[in-house]
């Protein structure tokens, strides 16, 4: 087993042995009963720390007298936790240490420190391997790609699928640079849509083909009018699908090379730039600053009520008790189900009806079967079900990670893809004892509404 298998083996092991730590919708810790699952030693443990003993708990520092259970947590924590970059290999160069006034409009200060800082690297990494255009997925209001071309002279070329997003980004960036900056509208379809996945990649290969997207003088005078080029990168037919074949020192970097680059990459989109990456020749740099992992789309399960009944609705009929009417039942149906999952549709591995104590997926389902989204009288209907049934045709990727995972265990999903989208350990330990109370009940009184609402 190499180095990588046995980090994998490990961190998953860890994920598994301590799901009950997240492996649950936070809001529903009293419809799941999650208190429950927390094992006696651990509660009796965690009951003797004070405020000031979880801020060193969650630094990774041990403290003598600890419970055998909290300190075999650290040591397996000291062990995984991979290295991270310093404050002086992420600090910025003197011509980076600020965006200027005319670029900042619009720009709150958490989304200045992220541009200024994301495009800093950018410029390191284009600038060694001597490439000056970039690809901008997911580009919003082009304030990354602004601020690239401003800095640096990059000709910038930003993929938008919400039009309205396009349309304000280019008058923003008329009074600055007319042409150095494009922007296009552009849905980018994900992979495991077939038929759309090949729009995608056409799509956005004819948009870097597209001379005029690159060539055009700028009107701000950062960079001179390019020659007219019709040379294009040849593609090997032998070309990998490893990311280490796109490596500067072992491709010629040609004039139109590309780096694709990509800030807030939300859900589907970072793996679908990493796809585009590999299936694009002329782009050599992939840099994404991903984010909001849970909001990825899971795969579709259909059925066919009449040779599959579905058998949630008989059970909640039994759950609420025998005296119950249909009309009663009914009332179920009415409950709002923004608080579910329902929007993530599907068990790839076509497993079996939802198990669920809370009855969220019977209640979902019957609304299904009396009338709701899905109509029972077709040949084929969408089954919703919990996040537990869910399968991500994105998550896992890496082939090694899904052989060491049987599609069976249920802890590698949306509530683990969510601890990305939670505060830092940082902003936890700064704050007070005061909003630490604050959050502790906001998060319980939407637990008993939650309670109440499914089960009265």
């Amino acid at each position: 087993m190499n180095e990588l298998s046995t980090y994998l083996s490990k961190a998953t092991k860890l994920l598994h042995d301590y799901q009950w730590i997240y492996n649950f919708q936070a809001t529903h810790i009293l419809v799941n009963g999650i208190f429950s699952h927390i094992p006696e030693v651990w509660i009796k443990a965690l009951l003797c720390l004070s405020d000031d003993d979880l801020k060193l708990l969650t630094a990774g520092i041990l403290k003598d007298g600890w419970a055998s259970c909290i300190l075999e947590f650290i040591q397996k924590y000291h062990e995984l936790t991979l290295p991270s970059a310093s404050e002086d290999q992420l600090s910025s160069s003197a011509s980076w240490e600020q965006i200027p006034d005319k670029l900042r409009k619009g720009m709150s200060p958490k989304k200045q420190h992220e541009v200024l800082h994301l495009a800093s690297f950018i410029y390191q990494q284009c600038n060694y391997s001597q490439i000056s255009r970039i690809l901008d997925l997911g580009s919003g209001l082009g304030y990354l790609g602004k601020l690239l071309h401003h800095k640096s002279g990059y000709r910038v070329l930003g993929l938008e699928a919400d039009a309205g997003h396009v349309v304000r980004a280019v008058r923003m960036q008329q009074p600055i640079c007319s042409s150095g900056v494009n922007h296009m509208a552009l849905t980018l379809n994900p992979a495991h849509k077939k038929e759309g996945w090949n729009v995608t990649v056409e799509d956005v290969r004819h948009a870097l083909e597209d001379q005029n997207n690159w060539i055009r003088k700028c009107s701000c005078g950062q960079v001179q009018e390019e020659p007219d080029s019709s040379s294009s990168v040849e593609e090997s037919s032998s070309k990998s699908s490893d990311l280490e074949n796109k490596s500067p020192s072992k491709l010629q970097v040609a004039d139109n090379c590309v780096c694709m680059v990509s800030l807030h990459s939300c859900g589907d989109l970072s793996p679908t730039a990493m796809r585009l990456f590999l299936q694009l020749p002329e782009t050599r740099l992939l840099i994404l600053l991903a984010c909001c992992y849970h909001k990825m789309k899971t795969l579709e399960r259909t059925f066919n009520p009449q040779m599959e009944p579905n058998p949630t609705s008989s059970s909640l009929i039994s759950s609420l008790g025998e005296d119950k009417s249909v009309s009663q039942v009914k009332e179920v149906n009415k409950i709002p189900y923004n608080y579910l999952y329902h929007e993530s549709i599907g068990n790839s591995d076509g497993g079996g009806p939802v198990n669920d104590s809370s009855n969220q997926g019977a209640a979902l389902n019957l609304h299904n079967e009396l009338g709701g989204e899905s109509n029972p009288c077709k040949s084929e209907t969408k089954m919703i079900v919990s996040w537990e049934e869910e399968s991500f045709p994105d998550f896992p990727m890496s082939k090694l990670l899904r052989s060491l995972v049987p599609s069976s265990q249920k802890f590698l999903k949306r509530p683990l893809l969510r601890l990305a989208s939670e505060i830092t350990v940082e902003m936890w330990r700064l704050m007070t004892p005061a909003q630490h109370d604050e959050h502790a009940i906001h998060v319980m009184g939407r637990a008993v509404l939650e309670l109440y609402a499914l089960k009265g």
